[in-house]
């Protein structure tokens, strides 16, 4: 698929639209909440030395199998 992006009211179901429609297509989704989110780990940074967890786009990788998981 093109890049493309969802616009829309806040609570219009954007996200579960598209959460929905790429799970029917055999995708793994992988759901992050960035609202909530303030220390960037989505992206890797900061490296999360305490815990050493991964990034979200690593783990995600790792628990589909796939490289191109949404």
């Amino acid at each position: 698929l093109p890049p493309f992006l969802a616009i829309g009211d806040p609570g219009g179901g954007k996200t579960t639209a598209l959460d929905a429609f790429f799970r029917r297509c055999g995708l793994h989704v992988e759901r992050y909440a960035c609202d909530g989110s303030s220390d960037a780990s989505a992206a890797g940074t900061p490296r999360r030395y305490s815990s050493g967890e991964v990034a979200l786009p690593l783990r995600s990788c790792l628990t589909s199998g796939y490289a191109n998981p949404v």
